[in-house]
């Protein structure tokens, strides 16, 4: 009762009082508002710097890496590539001395053809299969089958039911005539027996014609 006299009596105290309690509230959010803010411009400060320093790593990197490229001409002559020594090949090295030539004849051929059992036969042509031989008999023809040229060789027999087959190229197989004689290399392939022998050579050379 005494306080709301008292109030009464001065009024201008209770207002100086509420001033007072507004002015501070105002301060503390003016304060809060600034806290604010600065902490926003802090941030963006700090991602500005943060990025600035990116870049400039980056470029330092990038200047780095583009220095440990560049070569120097002494660098250079020194990175050159020496040439690879040729390797030189004997002139005299021929196919012919890759494989002894062997001195199976056509003719131990047929024998054994004709002594043999079907299993020794087989056992046999597998053993000979590979073998380079020399021969000469006389061409009795030359086919082209399926754009190849393939001669046919009598080796002794009138009737040529036994015979040799191998594979020349075009310009030999158009100058090859009938009845000449040739002597020739190869290595033993297949061997059927279809109304005679015939004995299939593989990688020939024509020695003399």
């Amino acid at each position: 009762m005494q306080n709301d006299l008292n109030q009464l009596k001065n009024p201008n105290q209770a207002n100086k009082k509420k001033l007072g309690i507004k002015r501070i509230a105002i301060f503390i959010l003016i304060g809060i508002v600034a806290l604010l803010v600065f902490c926003v411009l802090f941030g963006f400060i700090g991602n500005a710097f943060e990025g600035f320093s990116s870049v400039t790593q980056a470029t330092q990197e990038e200047t780095v890496s583009g220095t440990d490229q560049t070569t120097t001409p002494a660098e250079a002559s020194n990175q050159t590539t020496l040439p690879t020594p040729e390797q030189t090949l004997n002139p005299s090295a021929t196919f012919s001395q890759t494989l002894d030539i062997s001195e199976l004849s056509f003719q131990q051929i047929i024998d054994s053809h004709n002594q043999l059992t079907d299993a020794q036969w087989n056992d046999f042509t597998k053993k000979i299969k590979g073998s380079r031989v020399r021969w000469t008999g006389n061409v009795d023809n030359v086919n082209v089958i399926l754009g190849s040229y393939s001669v046919f060789v009598c080796m002794g027999e009138s009737d040529c039911a036994d015979n040799v087959m191998f594979n020349v190229t075009q310009e030999m197989g158009e100058k090859l005539q009938k009845q000449q004689q040739i002597t020739f290399e190869g290595e033993v392939g297949n061997i059927t027996n279809i109304l005679g022998i015939t004995i299939y050579l593989e990688n020939v050379n024509i020695i003399s014609q």
